[in-house]
């Protein structure tokens, strides 16, 4: 859950919105047009399916695996700060309980772990300062949170793909438009995309020894340029002499989003 926002969620969820969750959340990889895994990369995501099988019985492994990409990148001891940000990510357990006991000393708001947990939502989910980067733990209240979302974006009437990524929505902000304007929404149908191309383990990043001639520098640094900022950057020149998307397009909603543009960025748009 991004720490940027407390989550409103309905408590006492009925039992019988069990099984529409399970059903709708495998749905929305098959719309976002993704095919199966490999079978190498099957292998190497089988140990967070069988942890979010047993752990967030409701949620699709697939679902959750492109959430907690989003969310933490698969580190378990994530932290994310309310009105703030950490110099760098802890890196085992003992940093990571360090730091939330200062964050609480000194007042911060903060999420935690592979699902981003808010701390105010520690209580209700069954999380305390011990438990709150156990990773089925974590997953468990991530998989309710969401599944709560759910139950309550399905009974305003929408479909089950659209209830969905209001569900998301709601996982990010509490509400149903944020996670859209936000862009959270396609962020996590991305990693959805990813994980499938990659099996949703999180390579890690290679750093070289010697530093890189001037020309491949400017490359590093075009290549790690964020999208936002490169698009505006972008001349209306090299915008048209941008090649044709051969790959699968991102799925995301559109609203606001000029035709030319969604087609520039190879996006297929949900509401159009």
């Amino acid at each position: 859950m991004n720490a940027r926002a407390l989550r409103s969620v309905v408590p006492n969820l009925r039992a019988v919105i069990a099984p529409a969750v399970l059903i709708a959340l495998a749905l929305t990889l098959a719309g976002a047009g993704l095919q199966p895994r490999s079978a190498h990369a099957a292998g190497s995501a089988a140990g967070f399916a069988q942890l979010a099988r047993a752990c967030a019985p409701n949620v699709d492994p697939d679902t959750l695996a492109a959430l907690v990409r989003t969310e933490s990148g698969f580190n378990p001891y994530a932290i994310g700060v309310v009105g703030g940000h950490l110099t760098r990510q802890p890196a085992s357990l003992d940093e990571a309980r360090a730091t939330t006991s200062e964050l609480a000393a000194r007042g911060f708001s903060y999420s935690v772990g592979l699902a981003q947990v808010n701390e105010r939502n520690f209580a209700k989910y069954g999380l305390d300062d011990t438990t709150m980067f156990e990773p089925c733990r974590n997953l468990r209240a991530g998989g309710a949170i969401l599944t709560e979302c759910f139950a309550r974006s399905s009974n305003t009437g929408r479909p089950a793909q659209a209830a969905l990524r209001a569900a998301l929505s709601c996982y990010y902000s509490g509400n149903f438009t944020t996670g859209f304007s936000s862009g959270y929404v396609s962020r996590v149908v991305a990693s959805a995309r990813r994980n499938a191309r990659e099996g949703g383990v999180e390579p890690i990043p290679v750093v070289s020894d010697t530093p890189p001639p001037a020309r491949q520098r400017r490359m590093d640094a075009a290549a790690t340029t964020p999208p936002e900022r490169a698009r505006r950057l972008a001349s209306p020149a090299a915008s048209a002499d941008a090649p044709s998307c051969h790959a699968r397009p991102v799925v995301m909603m559109c609203r606001g989003l000029p035709a030319s543009q969604a087609k520039r960025l190879c996006v297929r748009c949900l509401d159009q």
